[in-house]
């Protein structure tokens, strides 16, 4: 008897549990509240992030040094004053990142007249900001600067994404942010950013790089975007796609290899967007290309534009992973 008076609570358990759960709130995830922690030595981040991602899109404080932030994780609530935002924050991190291993992306109103690198005390760069105009939720990050900027930060499993926002290119960790529009599902963007740069940060003579060369990356940078194809992961063949700087260009591989050739007939000052692309003669649809264009060789044609076609590789399937 004793234990069927037990079990006897247990056997109607699942009615209640049921009116229960009619009661929970749908999406608890929406009850998240990312400051816990980020003061009082909790060293959490309130940033943009995804449960098993690879990317934590969140402010990096300063207190006037560079090298050392505000805390270990790189944000601290009670300093108001960020020198950028960075994909590589962790929670309850044991030292201060500072400038070893951090890539911030900033927002900036002015002329961008000199390195952020060089602006060891964050005194020209870095802006501040009242916790009035900041609100983190799960997987976004908003705030507004004093400076007039602001950042609008989400993520994906994979990537990050802020808008407006502006990247030192003479970073060579940061050197990809452009092409992350491209898995973003707006390669439009990546076609405009990477021709800004292109024009404006590269040149001719003495001073013609952007940065420290570091055995041919920055030179490398240049050809790949010339030519319209980026390398999708180092090491790897896959490659994404932007508007070719020239109307012409041959690849020619050591070896047997087959070459492979990029006609890009409207290319010019005024024509950076893609309209559409051809592989081997073939419509393409995809703001990337597989491995084998680049190993097997063969042909790549872009029909360019002086206008974002905003509908060319957009479809959410077939996004480059």
């Amino acid at each position: 008897m004793a234990i069927g008076a037990l079990l006897a609570p247990l056997v109607e358990a699942p009615a209640a549990s049921a009116a229960a759960r009619a009661d929970e709130v749908r999406h608890p995830v929406t009850s998240v509240d990312p400051l816990i922690g980020s003061a009082g030595g909790g060293n959490t981040y309130r940033g943009a992030n995804l449960p098993f991602g690879m990317i934590a899109w969140s402010p990096t404080s300063t207190t006037g040094d560079q090298t050392n932030t505000a805390a270990a994780n790189g944000y601290a609530y009670d300093t108001t004053r960020v020198r950028g935002f960075s994909l590589t924050h962790v929670n309850g991190a044991g030292c201060h990142p500072g400038a070893a291993g951090d890539v911030p992306i900033m927002p900036f109103v002015g002329e961008v007249d000199s390195s952020p690198t060089a602006d060891t005390k964050d005194q020209k760069y870095a802006a501040t900001f009242p916790h009035e105009k900041e609100k983190a939720e799960p997987g976004h990050y908003r705030v507004g600067l004093d400076s007039g900027a602001s950042a609008d930060l989400a993520v994906t499993e994979r990537a990050g994404v802020g808008d407006p926002l502006r990247y030192d290119p003479t970073n060579e960790p940061g050197i990809h942010a452009p092409w992350l529009y491209n898995a973003l599902g707006q390669p439009w963007k990546t076609q405009v950013t990477v021709r800004q740069i292109v024009t404006t940060v590269y040149g001719t003579g003495p001073k013609g790089l952007p940065g420290n060369d570091d055995l041919g990356t920055m030179s490398a940078w240049y050809v790949f975007a010339a030519l319209g194809l980026y390398p999708q992961a180092p090491g790897r063949a896959e490659a994404l796609l932007t508007g070719p700087l020239f109307p012409y260009a041959e690849i020619a591989p050591a070896g047997r290899r087959r070459a492979l050739t990029i006609d890009a007939p409207d290319a010019s000052d005024t024509h950076p967007y893609v309209h559409a692309v051809r592989v081997n003669g073939r419509p393409h649809a995809t703001s990337w290309l597989d491995g084998s264009v680049v190993r097997q060789g063969g042909s790549l044609s872009f029909d360019l534009a002086d206008r974002p076609d905003t509908g060319w590789a957009t479809a959410p399937g077939r996004l480059p992973r």
